[in-house]
């Protein structure tokens, strides 16, 4: 799966939860997906990029993004828990399972490319 069917299929998910099964937490949703996907899509565009150059660097490069992400995901959620008037339970809900999912679709890439 390409990042933009990666991007493509999640916000479809998401709008669909957040447009048809809860509209009232609509805001907390997308918010908790927006993080993740981007991180999910950045990852994904970096390691197969790294596999093309030198497979040998792709460990080095997800090492970096995980520090990344630790940094910009805590950053996200004090911002959005402290700046914006939003219900931290969906929010949380929400970054959480979309964390976990997009987790699972970059491992499944690595190992498309590990196969190839």
């Amino acid at each position: 799966m390409t990042a933009w069917k990666l991007a493509g299929a999640a916000l479809a998910a998401g709008a669909l939860v957040a447009g048809a099964i809860a509209p009232e937490m609509a805001a907390e949703l997308l918010l908790g997906l927006t993080a993740p996907l981007a991180a999910a899509v950045l990852t994904h565009l970096r390691v197969a990029r790294t596999w093309r150059q030198d497979p040998g660097r792709v460990t080095g490069a997800l090492i970096r993004l995980f520090i990344a992400k630790l940094v910009v995901f805590g950053a996200y959620i004090a911002v959005v828990v402290r700046g914006l008037n939003v219900d931290v339970v969906p929010f949380m809900l929400s970054f959480i399972i979309c964390f976990a999912v997009l987790h699972v679709a970059e491992a499944a890439h690595l190992r498309r490319l590990a196969a190839a």
